[in-house]
This record gives structure tokens, C-alpha cells and sequence, in this order.
């Protein structure tokens, strides 16, 4: 059967990750550490409370809701697992896709995992192939370009890469695949208009259950159409263009993804559309009670996602450009901390983030002309006219040492009685010595 959606459910189920296992497992396992330590954090937010009082009766299961004792059936854990590890925005981001990519499908490996066999090597492997294929499909999705439309990328390529890792896992055939991958599309969408309140994580999180849902769907029988893909009226056809599909197929046999330019762990729980930003602010040195004006230069598209400007509430901050370059000028940090209603009140934080001035370019004001993914300058001048520069660039993809890694997850995890346990969990997806073990969170 020829056609784009056929074309990727084979590659779902049939490639192998060899000879490259023991690099990615690696990577894999960083991602997986971070990943369950911001949701460890996310699970202590008041959105995450709200959603399980929405669901009401959690139904009973096998499966790990991080950051408590509830276990409940695979969907329910994928929806919990997945909000909470993008309700603070803490989470890794992928450049290439513009999307979280380990709040969809980290969730969903464990939730499978905890209901069916699943080896450490059967998860680096979903892991893989997922993002590939989700970096296939943002090569012929003008992923910016949409951004500036409305389209929150997480939503939009989110159910596809969880149906992907879910068939993998649930060892589906190429046609249940291709079928699964029919179901997702239907669940694909997401709006910037949600940034800053608790519907833009519930997007993340419905992405990893709608994906797992369909690939159970389709193991069970359910169908979807031919090519909804690469066919008419299918994904390419809503968010990119038919003819591309050549360039999706092309992508999928380039070499991993996930080593070339895999998903960059946070160090800010913020908008990672202001890490440029963040980390030039950090840079600048002048005393915040001096500052009488700040620019901020992005490249093109780069304020999209920041769309608050008055921010009402903590979530509406991380989203806020001028807040945020406030924050790392007056504390030379953002963290978690920062977004405490004492720290968001302050009148020199108000202040300064009144004076941010944002603007674009696709040539930097300052250092070379060249630049990869993103990059900010910040210009931070006194009353006398006197200006300091700064320029911040983004990172290209290098995996995060596991020093800042292990940081991070104390930090996110403090308390936890099982820290320990899970770190030693997610560490051992990289001990090639463990691929034939069965994985599961404890």
C-alpha cells in the first residue's frame, strides 16, 4: 500500500536502532531523568490538582502516576504523567519540531510499560523512533511559520509521535500502525492562545493520551483512513502542503534525530522561546535600579510564543518576555521561585519589565550574522545614555551532562520518597547490560 501514512507505519514497526543503541540508550536515559523530575515537580502545581479533580474517580490500574501512590489504567497515566510534566514549562524542547517532545512521550513509555512487558532496550528504541519520525514530519511542516498562525506545535505533531512510540511498544503490524496513526491525526491540534494557562499543558497532556489511545485503538481493530498523512485533506494537507511528502519519507532515513539534534533539557521553568533571552539578561551586569531602558533582538518568529505582555498570574509570566528579562536582570536566576507571587510583585521587577522593548531580525545587532535555531541580544542602558550588549545563542542539541542533569532532578524532586528509586531507573536505560530488563518507574 503506497502513501506517506504507510510509509511511516513501516518504519514504526520494522527499523532497529542498531548499531547506534548504546549512544542513544545514553540519550535517552538523560531525557527520560529530566523528564520525570519536571514531572515530579509539575504533579505538586495547583493546574495538576485541578485536573484530577476534573477526572473525578481516577480508575483503577497498573500504572505510575509520578509524584504519587495512585496507579490507574495507561490512558489516564499518559494524561496525568504528560500535564504534569509541562505544567511548570520546565520540560525539554526540540528546535527543529518547536515542540516538548519528552512530556508526550515519556509518559506514554512508562504507561505501557507498567501494563506490558517492556524492555530497557524495547524503550530507547520508542523513544527513537518517535522523535524521528515527529523530526520527519517538522521538515515539511513550516513549523514557525505556523506558530505565527496559532498552531502550538506540541498539539499538532504531539498525537503523532505518542501513536508512534505506543505501536512500537504494543507491537503492532504496519496496517494497525498505519491506522493508528490515522487516529492520532484526528486529535491533532493546539492553539498559542492557551499559553499561559493551564489548557496549554492539558494540550501536551491530551497529545500523549489521544496518541496512546489510538494505537490501542488500532490494535484492537478500529480503522482510520488510507493516507492521513500524505493523502487529500490529510495532516500535510491541514498544516504544510501535499507535495512534501517526498521530504517527510527522506527524513526518516537520515541519521537519528535524536543524536543529531535531540530535544534540549530546560535550565528556566519558562517559555523556552525566552532562553536566548534569559541567558543574555544573565549576562548584562548593570544595577537593575540603574537600567532606564532594555531592547531585546530576536531572530524572526521568535516573540511568537511570548504572548503576554501584563501578566495576571504565574503561568501568564513564564510567557512574558518583558517579566522574564526583568527577573534574570534584578535576580541573575529564574527559577521555580521566581514565579512565587512575592518575587512577581515587586515593584523593580514591574518596572523593568515595563521598559522591555522586543523586536526582530534575522541579522543579529551584535556578533556574527550567523546563527543556528535561535538567539537574542539584550541592550540594557542608563539614564546617561551608557549601554551594555549582550548576545546569547541557542544550544545545538548537545546532550546535557549528567552533573546539571542530577542538579536539576534533585532539585525538582526533593522530597519525593521515591527519588532514589527512579533515578535509578531512568539511569539504567543507559547500561547496555540492562537492555533485555524489563523497565517500569517504581
Amino acid at each position: 500500500m503506497a502513501g506517506l501514512a504507510a510509509a511511516v507505519a513501516d518504519f514504526t514497526v520494522s527499523v532497529t536502532t542498531d548499531p547506534d543503541q548504546l549512544a542513544l540508550a545514553d540519550r535517552v536515559a538523560r531525557l527520560f531523568a529530566d523528564t520525570v523530575a519536571v514531572a515530579a515537580a509539575g504533579r505538586r502545581a495547583p493546574s495538576s490538582s485541578a485536573l484530577e479533580r476534573a477526572i473525578g474517580v481516577i480508575p483503577d490500574g497498573p500504572c505510575r502516576v509520578i509524584g504519587s501512590a495512585t496507579r490507574t489504567d495507561m490512558r489516564t497515566a499518559a494524561l496525568l504523567n504528560a500535564f504534569a510534566a509541562h505544567a511548570l514549562d520546565f520540560d525539554d524542547v526540540s528546535e527543529v519540531a518547536y515542540t516538548h517532545p519528552s512530556a508526550v512521550i515519556v509518559p506514554v513509555i512508562s504507561a505501557v510499560a507498567d501494563a506490558h512487558i517492556v524492555t530497557h532496550g524495547d524503550a530507547v528504541e520508542a523513544y527513537t523512533i518517535a522523535f524521528q519520525v515527529e523530526s520527519a514530519l517538522a521538515t515539511a511542516v513550516p513549523v514557525r511559520a505556523a506558530y505565527s498562525r496559532g498552531w502550538h506545535a506540541s498539539g499538532v505533531l504531539g498525537p503523532i509521535t505518542a501513536a508512534v512510540a505506543a505501536s512500537r511498544l504494543l507491537g503492532l503490524d504496519a496496517d494497525q500502525a498505519r491506522h493508528a496513526l490515522g487516529l492520532a491525526v484526528a486529535s491533532a491540534g493546539g492553539t498559542l492562545a492557551n499559553f499561559g494557562s493551564m489548557a496549554k499543558p492539558l494540550t501536551v497532556a491530551r497529545a500523549a493520551a489521544d496518541g496512546l489511545w489510538a494505537a490501542v485503538l488500532a490494535g484492537t481493530g478500529v480503522t482510520a483512513g488510507e493516507d492521513t498523512l500524505g493523502g487529500r485533506g490529510g495532516f500535510l494537507d491541514m498544516f504544510a502542503a501535499r507535495d512534501r511528502a517526498g521530504l517527510v519519507a527522506d527524513a526518516l532515513d537520515l541519521p537519528w534525530a535524536l543524536l543529531e539534534h535531540g530535544p534540549d533539557p530546560k535550565p528556566y521553568p519558562a517559555c523556552s522561546a525566552a532562553r536566548c533571552a534569559i541567558d543574555a539578561a544573565r549576562l548584562i551586569g548593570a544595577d537593575p535600579g540603574q537600567i532606564a531602558s532594555i531592547t531585546v533582538t530576536t531572530e524572526p518568529h521568535g516573540l511568537d510564543a511570548l504572548v503576554h505582555t501584563d501578566p495576571r498570574s504565574a503561568d501568564e509570566a513564564r510567557f512574558s518576555l518583558g517579566t522574564l528579562v526583568a527577573l534574570a536582570l534584578v535576580d541573575g536566576e529564574v527559577t521555580s521561585v521566581s514565579f512565587s507571587a512575592e518575587s512577581l510583585g515587586r515593584q523593580i521587577v514591574k518596572d523593568l519589565a515595563a521598559r522591555v522593548q522586543a523586536q526582530t531580525d534575522a541579522v543579529p545587532p551584535i556578533g556574527p550574522s550567523a546563527w543556528k535555531d535561535a538567539y537574542a541580544v539584550v541592550v540594557a542602558s542608563d539614564a546617561r545614555g551608557s549601554t551594555t550588549s549582550r548576545r546569547a545563542d541557542a544550544p545545538q542539541g548537545a546532550a546535557w551532562p549528567w552533573e546539571d542533569l542530577h542538579r536539576k532532578f534533585d532539585l525538582c524532586t526533593a522530597g519525593h520518597p521515591d527519588a532514589d528509586a527512579w533515578r535509578d531507573a531512568v539511569t539504567g536505560l543507559a547500561d547496555e547490560r540492562q537492555w533485555s530488563s524489563r523497565f517500569h518507574l517504581p
